[in-house]
């Protein structure tokens, strides 16, 4: 009979959750990068081999990437949660596809930094429609594999309970406080961790508060602003007869019941407004009236003076034209006196020359 044979240890079960929120930041940083690296290499091809398609460039690049994490990723800072550490690999990897050009365009302040943003989101966009560059469940695959490469030693982003059954995995897994849990807020739908259930719940902007200001309806979050400062019943607002003269200020809500309890006095503000209004009216009248009589008086002087003027420009006329004639006058008496004087001249000079 064979002797007895050691017994071989159970078979341990690992409990396999992660800190969903880790998860989640590692996907979004592997799936930018890609793009990132995949606008880097298309820059760089202008001399090059042009691909087929954007896919299929992104394609390779995502397996270079992947052949760099694998090598590259036991190296990661300690101090880091894993998501830093895995930013800090990518984006060593998106830097190595820089070829001289973009790299010298980038010094010399070339690159438009606006335009490429926008590019890169394209791009990004692009690949997640693709479906054949980057599946997402793969993403997700690799991205476990990764978190827990990175956070070997830490161990603060994943759970290391193992259990040598079923029934005591399944049991750990209730209370386990990596489990992840989907929000119940209407609306929301984002997945986290047990243990950032409570945080999730202080900052989700679909949770349904009571309202700020006690009206006793249920807000979301996100609403709760706008609610407060519209539509809210306690919201405090001044009388809308207040023009007339009433100083209340209350909550929006009690304004019915303030215009059915004031009603005599509000009519009573009105009522005397418009005996001020009319007032104020009457002697706006007055003061019209006054301003067209003096406008009047001002039109009737302005008038006076015109004709004045007129009747001082003609007697100036008259006495210049008065000067013009004598002047002429004077003229035709000199010539007369000058042919005279010449006759006699002549007269004389002829009985001078008579022997």
């Amino acid at each position: 009979m064979l002797g007895a044979m050691e017994e071989a240890p159970p078979l341990l079960l690992d409990c396999g959750y992660m800190d969903v929120r880790e998860l989640q930041r590692i996907e979004r940083s592997l799936q930018r990068s890609l793009a990132a690296a995949t606008l880097e290499r298309a820059s760089g091809e202008i001399f090059g081999r042009r691909p087929s398609s954007l896919v299929a460039l992104a394609a390779e690049v995502k397996k270079e990437m992947l052949d760099f994490l694998e090598q590259s990723s036991d190296s990661f800072r300690e101090f880091a949660p894993p998501s830093a550490a895995v930013d800090d690999l990518l984006g060593e990897f998106v830097r190595s596809k820089k070829n001289l050009l973009r790299r010298m365009s980038t010094k010399i302040g070339l690159a438009d930094q606006t335009s490429r943003e926008g590019k890169l989101d394209e791009i990004l966009g692009d690949l997640q429609r693709g479906g054949g560059a980057w599946d997402l469940g793969q993403c997700e695959s690799f991205a476990r594999s990764l978190l827990a490469r990175v956070d070997h030693h830490r161990q603060s982003s994943h759970c290391r309970e193992r259990v040598d059954s079923l029934e005591a995995l399944a049991a750990h897994k209730k209370d386990c406080r990596f489990r992840p849990l989907a929000c119940e807020n209407d609306g929301c739908g984002e997945i986290f961790s047990a243990m950032d259930a409570a945080s999730h719940d202080r900052e989700c902007p679909f949770k349904v508060l009571d309202c700020e200001q006690g009206c006793g309806d249920g807000v979301a979050r996100m609403e709760m602003e706008r609610h407060c400062s519209t539509v809210c019943s306690m919201k405090m607002v001044s009388c809308p007869f207040s023009s007339a003269g009433c100083s209340h200020v209350l909550p929006q809500g009690a304004l019915e019941q303030h215009h059915s309890s004031m009603q005599t006095t509000h009519l009573l503000f009105v009522l005397e407004s418009l005996e001020r209004h009319r007032l104020g009216s009457d002697s706006l009248v007055q003061r019209l009236s006054i301003l067209e009589k003096s406008m009047s008086l001002t039109e009737r002087i302005s008038a006076a003076d015109v004709k004045s003027l007129a009747i001082t420009v003609k007697e100036q006329e008259a006495k210049i034209k008065k000067l013009e004639a004598e002047l002429k006058k004077l003229g035709k008496d000199s010539t007369k006196s000058a042919t005279d004087l010449s006759t006699k001249v002549g007269r004389i000079e002829k009985s001078l020359q008579t022997p």
